[in-house]
């Protein structure tokens, strides 16, 4: 998000919605989450975020593929842990 402070070594990853509170950001921001704040949370989910990836990409006329699709599901999955964890410590 414009505005945001990231600090030196933040570790963001893919997929976010950054919302800034005008503070620092987190040192980790695991991938796919929505970061309001210090508020983390899932936002609104993995399809919506493959459908705006995928409407961003057409106005650049590029083409989300299937092989991106499973590419970005698998890493969903692989980051479960990670990213239910960084929830369950905001809340």
């Amino acid at each position: 998000s414009i505005g945001s402070f990231f600090n030196t070594g933040t570790v963001c990853g893919i997929m976010n919605n950054i919302i800034a509170d005008g503070g620092l950001l987190p040192r980790n921001i695991p991938s796919f989450v929505m970061l309001n704040g210090k508020n983390v949370t899932l936002g609104k989910g993995l399809d919506w975020l493959i459908d705006t990836a995928r409407k961003a990409m057409a106005r650049r006329n590029k083409e989300l593929t299937s092989a991106d699709v499973e590419l970005l599901k698998y890493l969903y999955d692989l980051t479960h842990k990670e990213r239910n964890d960084a929830i369950t410590r905001s809340s």
